[in-house]
């Protein structure tokens, strides 16, 4: 019922308005709902939408952390750094969030 209202409304051909309204989503799953879950599912959708926007990576690193599912960040992380047509300056930014996502589940076990 929620996504409906949400992704129902406002011109969807608009890449900002998109991305408020599946931030948004993202944001109510995690902090008011406490489903990491489906905050994740939205974060992944608006990553693919907008990869290379910082508050996009940022709510996507959030919700995986609350769900704990750092095997899919990396994988997302890791696809994206596969791609050729990205700059390198993001390229070595992914690599060096894969890096640290690595070290801090190495410092866990």
């Amino acid at each position: 019922m929620l996504e409906t209202i949400v992704t129902g409304s406002g011109p969807d051909e608009d890449i900002d308005v998109r991305l408020k309204r599946v931030g948004s989503l993202r944001a109510v799953y995690l902090n008011r709902l406490r489903d990491p879950e489906t905050s994740l599912g939205w974060a992944t959708r608006a990553y693919l939408l907008a990869p290379s926007v910082p508050e996009v990576v940022a709510g996507l690193e959030e919700s995986a952390e609350a769900a704990g599912a750092y095997a899919d960040l990396v994988a997302l992380f890791r696809d994206r750094v596969d791609n050729d047509t990205i700059p390198d300056t993001e390229r070595l930014d992914l690599q060096r969030r894969i890096a640290t996502i690595a070290g801090e589940r190495l410092g866990e076990s």
